[in-house]
Formats: structure tokens, C-alpha cells, sequence
């Protein structure tokens, strides 16, 4: 079943937490890479990897969480390459 794109972005529209939520339906799989050489880069393979490798950091530094925004989103099928922006306030 093909994604459609306004789905996408919605997913990813509004703040890290509500994103990676939606993630965790069982119709998604994440294969995320934060690019960049601060702690939390990385390759993240699965939900529970990413979740582990970020929000046990960010809850402790970001109390009021990170707001994403969309820069490009390729959709091909059911698959999907989203690349963002975080705002966040520390």
C-alpha cells in the first residue's frame, strides 16, 4: 500500500515525542540516522534503539522537548525518506 506524502509529513509535524509515537504502530519500521558529532548521532535501527539513544538524553536537557520541522520528504511505495530540522530551547 503506498504512503501518501500529507501522511508523512503529518507524522513528523510538531514535536520528536508525537513523531516517534506515531512511529510505533506496528505498519511502521525506522531506520534513522542522526547526522552530525554529538552524542546522540548515530544509526538507529529499530524503535527502541532510537528512543533509548535519545529521549533517555533529551528528557534530561530539553524540558520542553523538540519541535520538528520537514526540509524534504521522498516517498516511493510504501517507503518513505523524510529529512528534518529540530528546534529546540536548552
Amino acid at each position: 500500500m503506498a504512503i501518501p506524502l500529507d501522511r508523512v509529513r503529518d507524522v513528523f509535524r510538531g514535536d520528536l515525542k508525537t513523531a516517534t509515537a506515531l512511529l510505533s504502530l506496528n505498519m511502521w519500521t525506522i531506520d534513522w540516522i542522526v547526522e552530525a558529532t554529538h552524542p546522540l548521532a548515530g544509526h538507529h535501527r529499530s524503535k527502541s534503539d532510537f528512543r533509548s539513544h535519545t529521549f533517555d538524553k533529551l528528557d534530561k536537557v530539553l524540558p520542553q522537548g523538540t519541535q520538528l520541522r520537514v526540509e524534504h520528504a521522498l516517498v516511493s511505495g510504501n517507503w518513505a525518506v523524510v529529512e528534518l530540522r529540530a528546534q529546540t530551547v536548552t
